[in-house]
């Protein structure tokens, strides 16, 4: 469609002159005055090219969402339908418990308030699907499409995310408690009203995410706001600092010089005794 299209545009002349030959001749035409004549040429001129645009809004529109019938009926009878067409299906109130959806296309789905618990979309096209207040806890999700999806108040609780892409979703409500967010693309997703409570997020996408509070680094209790980090090794002492033998003079760390009241022989044979240090710790 879209090359005859092209080819009526290129080539008006010929087809204008092809449309006015089926026209029947036999009848001799009144004449005309010479403005509606002219009136005539130019509206003459705009047909090639609005039959050209029409042909081109026709091939280049894009195709209505429209399911298999025969994987919407396998999918009803069976709960698996692997790699099924199913874009544009109402399955609103469904019952999916456990179904196996692995790599099925569901482009612009209706799925509200549907129960998925267990199921499994793995690999999925999800984009712009309807899954409010839908029931998805415990799914297996990894690495589906969810671009533009609607997930207001849907219950994702210990559901597995794992590689997603979640640009652009509706997360109002959203129960992601548990959830695993590894390596999922969460950019520009607005997370304020979510609840994220246990959720993994290792490796996700969050640039530009909101609403999300990231926990604190861990503060090393063994370090003051003053002290020093032991090192294990002695290192030559400022003038007029303390010395720091062993660790921190003073703090719970420091540890005594290892010559202190180490049995040492004496001159008479056969005896030992302990000997006290001879100098100061330093």
């Amino acid at each position: 469609m879209l090359q005859v299209a092209i080819a009526l545009v290129y080539d008006w002349k010929r087809s204008l002159k092809f449309l006015i030959s089926l026209r029947d001749t036999s009848t001799p035409k009144p004449k005309q005055p010479a403005s509606q004549a002219l009136f005539s040429v130019k509206k003459m001129k705009l047909k090639p090219y609005s039959l050209a645009t029409l042909f081109l809004s026709v091939c280049l529109t894009a195709p209505a969402l429209a399911a298999n019938p025969d994987h919407v009926r396998q999918l009803q009878t069976t709960n698996t339908c692997r790699r099924c067409d199913l874009s544009g299906t109402d399955l609103k109130n469904a019952n999916l418990v456990g179904a196996d959806l692995l790599g099925a296309n569901l482009v612009g789905a209706n799925l509200e308030n549907a129960n998925l618990s267990g199921a499994n979309l793995s690999s999925s096209n999800l984009a712009g699907v309807n899954f409010r207040s839908t029931n998805l806890s415990r799914a297996n999700l990894t690495g589906a499409n969810l671009v533009g999806a609607n997930l207001s108040n849907t219950n994702l609780s210990e559901a597995d995310l794992k590689y997603t892409n979640l640009v652009n979703v509706n997360l109002d409500g959203t129960k992601l408690s548990g959830a695993d967010l590894s390596a999922a693309n969460l950019a520009g997703v607005d997370l304020s009203t979510a609840e994220l409570t246990g959720a993994k997020v290792l490796g996700a996408n969050l640039v530009g995410a909101l609403g999300l509070s990231l926990p604190l680094l861990p503060i090393n209790p063994t370090l003051g706001s003053d002290s020093e980090p032991t090192t294990g090794e002695s290192s030559p002492n400022p003038v007029g600092s303390p010395s720091r033998r062993g660790g921190t003079r003073g703090g719970s760390e420091y540890q005594p010089p290892t010559d202190i009241g180490r049995p040492t022989r004496t001159e008479g044979a056969g005896t030992y005794q302990t000997t006290p240090p001879t100098g100061k710790p330093e």
